[in-house]
């Protein structure tokens, strides 16, 4: 049996989480996470995760990366593109990291209840008008698209295919994840797949 060392699991590791990342015009995007299977070592005795904890935990990590890019967001300055362009205030990048934790909340209540678990693509990023968007892709063809405005508004869009509905919810964040529920859950429907089944099973075994 080889038995990896730790410093060499943990740079392979942020080599694949890193390699995964591009910084394109103050936008980050990240690829959505493929499940693998690694074999984890702990006092000399194999253990082998779940591929959705892999996926979980790795979402979980993203999300605490992202946190701290909203962050230092006020450190791009005014007028931070060509043109006209306002920093997203300070409410609007605490509501952001309230929806990404709901979010990480909501994936992790998905796999307490032993239910299909999607985990999204996540692309975010400081909207010129004053504000930040941030999108949860199911696949290139459905996704949900979040924009939070330094005007106290949000605006909600759901891409389905080729169709598209707009809203302006009450309450963004409940409206989010159940809006992402139903895409992920009609894109199940539809034969795509893009998620990690959580097998009875394999908690019992």
């Amino acid at each position: 049996m080889e038995i990896m060392s730790p410093f060499i699991k943990e740079t392979w590791g942020l080599s694949r989480f890193n390699c995964q990342q591009t910084s394109v015009a103050g936008n980050m995007f990240f690829s959505g996470v493929s499940a693998f299977y690694s074999d984890v070592y702990s006092d000399g005795i194999e253990e082998k995760p779940r591929w959705y904890d892999i996926e979980l935990a790795r979402f979980d990590q993203l999300v605490t990366f992202r946190k701290e890019y909203l962050d230092m967001l006020p450190s791009l300055g005014e007028n931070w593109i060509s043109g006209n362009s306002s920093l997203p205030s300070r409410a609007v990048i605490e509501k952001s990291k309230k929806l990404l934790d709901e979010f990480n909340s909501y994936l992790v209540r998905k796999k307490q209840h032993k239910v299909q678990i999607d985990v999204p693509k996540l692309v975010m990023g400081p909207i010129p008008a004053g504000g930040i968007g941030i999108e949860f892709h199911v696949n290139s063809e459905n996704a949900l698209y979040v924009s939070i405005f330094n005007n106290n508004t949000v605006e909600i869009e759901l891409k389905y295919f080729d169709f598209y509905s707009a809203i302006e919810p009450t309450e963004p964040n409940r409206r989010v994840i159940a809006d992402y529920e139903l895409l992920a859950s009609t894109n199940r429907n539809s034969g795509w797949g893009n998620s990690l089944p959580v097998l009875q099973s394999e908690d019992a075994s």
